[in-house]
Formats: C-alpha cells, sequence, structure tokens
C-alpha cells in the first residue's frame, strides 16, 4: 500500500536480474487467477521474486528486479523500541501500536527489523534456562533429521542426538533410518564417546524400577515392550567385558564350581549363557522369574544356593550395590566387580570384601589365596 511504501527505502540499487518476458508472464499468469506458488514453479523462480513483480505496476521497456525493502531508521527505531517494550517480543503487537499511529507496516517487515533482538534473547534463554544435575548423572537422547543433497540426490538423514546435561557435551550419529535398532546403536556408540555410563540406571528388576519412572499404568506396557526387544536383539547383544571369558576358563579349570545369580529373568540369563557356549561352565543359572517369583538380589541368591545344594564354601561375585546385600542376607561374602556398572565408590560402600579394577586382578588375588581351587563362585 502506498502508506508502506513512505516508510521503506531500498538499502541498495536496482539489480536487472531476469528478462522482460518472464515478468510479462508472470503477470499473464496472474491476470488469469492462478496462484503466486503456482506462477514460480512454472515461470522458475522463486515465490518472492513473483510477488516482487506483481507488486510494482508494469511500465515498458526493460523489467528491473526490485530490491528489498526496510524500514526508514525513524520507524525501525520505532518498532525495536516497542518490540523490547509495550509489546513484550510480539512482532504481532508492534504492528497493531504502529498502526494506531498511522504507520502501516507487515509483520515481516518488523520481524527483520528485529531480529538480531530475538536471537539475542534466545542465546540469553539457553544459556540461563537449563537442568542442573550432578556431573554423571543425567544423559538425554533425542532424534532430529534433516534433508541433504547427497550425490545429487535429496537424502532424508536421521541424527541422534545425546547431550550430557551438567557438561553439555555433544555427541551426534547418522542414520539413515530411526528404527529400534538404530536407537540401540547411537545410545550405545554415545555411552562409548563419553566413555561411560550415567550413574542413574534403570533397573535391577526393571518392574520395580520402571512405575515411579513412567506411572503405574504405563510401566506394564513398556516392561512388554523392553522384554520382546530384549528377546530378539538384546539377548544377542549382551556381551562379555574383556576378560571375563578367560577368568571363567581358568577358575572351573582350578576346579571351582561356577553359578549365575541375576536379576535377569532365567530365561534369558540362560539364552545368554547358551549363546556364549558357556553352558558346561557353570553348575545352574538362576535369574528371575517373568512373574517376578524373585523380586530380590536375595531370592535370587537363596535359590541359587537351593539349587548347589546349600554349599558352605560360598563367596559372591557382582558388580552392584545389589549383588553386596542380597549376598550378606545368606552369610555370604561379595568380591566386588569395579570393571562393571556400579558407581566410584558404591561396592566399597555397601560391604563388599574387596573390588578389583578388571577380570585380570581379581583372578590374580583369587589364584594367590588358593581359593579358585576350592569355592564355589556364584555371579
Amino acid at each position: 500500500m502506498e502508506l508502506e511504501r513512505d516508510m521503506l527505502v531500498s538499502p541498495a540499487g536496482e539489480v536487472p536480474v531476469i528478462e522482460g518476458e518472464l515478468v510479462t508472464a508472470i503477470r499473464t499468469l496472474a491476470g488469469r487467477g492462478v496462484g503466486k506458488k503456482a506462477i514460480a514453479r512454472e515461470v522458475g523462480v522463486a515465490v518472492n521474486t513473483v510477488r516482487r513483480y506483481l507488486r510494482d505496476p508494469i511500465t515498458p521497456g526493460p523489467q528491473i528486479r526490485p530490491a528489498a525493502r526496510r524500514l526508514t531508521d525513524d520507524h525501525r527505531d520505532q518498532a525495536r523500541t516497542l518490540y523490547e517494550g509495550a509489546a513484550a517480543g510480539n512482532a504481532v503487537v508492534v504492528r497493531r501500536l504502529l498502526a494506531e499511529r498511522g504507520c502501516a507496516i507487515s509483520v515481516r517487515t518488523i520481524e527483520r527489523a528485529v531480529a538480531d533482538i530475538r536471537r539475542a534473547q534466545r542465546v540469553a534463554a539457553l544459556a540461563t534456562v537449563r537442568v542442573e544435575t550432578a556431573p554423571g548423572d543425567q544423559l538425554q537422547i533425542d532424534f532430529g533429521q534433516k534433508r541433504l543433497l547427497i550425490a545429487g540426490a535429496r537424502v532424508r538423514i536421521f541424527l541422534l542426538v545425546a547431550v550430557l546435561s551438567y557438561s553439555r557435551r555433544l555427541f551426534v550419529k547418522a542414520f539413515l533410518n530411526e528404527r529400534g535398532d538404530d536407537w540401540r546403536e547411537g545410545i550405545a556408540a554415545g555411552f562409548t564417546h563419553f566413555g561411560g555410563l550415567p550413574r542413574t540406571l534403570l533397573g535391577p528388576p526393571l518392574y520395580r524400577s520402571l512405575p515411579p519412572l513412567v506411572g503405574t499404568d504405563r510401566a506394564p506396557e513398556m516392561l512388554a515392550a523392553y522384554r520382546r526387544i530384549y528377546n530378539e536383539v538384546g539377548v544377542r547383544e549382551c556381551l562379555p567385558f574383556d576378560g571375563i571369558e578367560a577368568l571363567l576358563h581358568d577358575l572351573a579349570a582350578a576346579g571351582a564350581t561356577l553359578a549365575v545369580a541375576t536379576s535377569k529373568a532365567e530365561v534369558y540369563a540362560n539364552k545368554i549363557v547358551e549363546q556364549r557356549s558357556w553352558t558346561d561352565l557353570f553348575a545352574t543359572v538362576c535369574g528371575d522369574t517373568l512373574d517376578a517369583d524373585r523380586p530380590t538380589k536375595a531370592d535370587v541368591v537363596g535359590e541359587a544356593l537351593r539349587r548347589l545344594g546349600n554349599p558352605t564354601d560360598v563367596i559372591m561375585v557382582g558388580d552392584r550395590l545389589h549383588d553386596v546385600e542380597g549376598a550378606r542376607v545368606h552369610g555370604l561374602g561379595c568380591l566386588g566387580a569395579g570393571w562393571g556398572y556400579a558407581a566410584p565408590g558404591e561396592l566399597a560402600e555397601a560391604g563388599a570384601l574387596a573390588v578389583y579394577p578388571d577380570p585380570d586382578s581379581m583372578g590374580a588375588a583369587l589364584h594367590g589365596a588358593g581359593t579358585a581351587r576350592s569355592g564355589t563362585f556364584v555371579a
């Protein structure tokens, strides 16, 4: 409109861009009622270019591309003052307030005039509003997507983004899909990149740790989904720590009796042992039941001891405080596997007899004490 033209100036000179025939085609199609986006596709120019040429009157001679417009300094100052003051950061309100003063300006023009203010506000918000957690406590995982031009073709890329809440350290991994396997691979890669796990982990067992986090209504559904995925994929991807296989074979060869006592469901524990070809190494594999008959580690240890005939020369090996506590209920000592999932100091505080940094050091200690030749080990 004429009023707005008086408040806008061109930041640069007019620049010839497209041929007059294209301008004529744009205006002819517009005269036939064709929409601006359809005209842009037909002629092969941007929608904003179509808008510019339709906005100006037709004049004979070569057609000149209209340059972009901006507010005059006076009206720009007014818009910025209102945006930071009475309008409280709302460009639509700025437009209304300016209109009341006789200045008819589009919202988009106002947004361009205050773009630097809006950027500064966003940066300030990101810098000051954050969830404060202790170092190592929390890791946030998100998936996003972006279309990229690769080898001349548009490809949709999915990005897994992992952020440590305290330090804001970032890890990004690209995928071609956003499936469950991609989530698991990306999260595992994030743990590897950061060099460890968050201090707070789910379990054990999952049916007790899920309800406080997701609610009692959703927990059964999530547990069923987890078990389905774990049975299909998790069991297969459950790999031993470096040095574990050698330690197990050394203890078995020395005459020790080995058993498994885990809060995993027993059916999954047996699958893991079978796929590692460890069945002959263990006298029994004991775990929880799918209907939660053994909800505590003490319950699982008790059942394992019953199956072994309640021997007296037994020692527990575990990597969490639950293992130490479960062993203590039955009068057993527990050796701490410091290479596992416990937080620093967790095993010692729980009362572990000793904590070893790796399987080799534990094996050396057991052989040195002669324990490996006569004991029963439950892990």
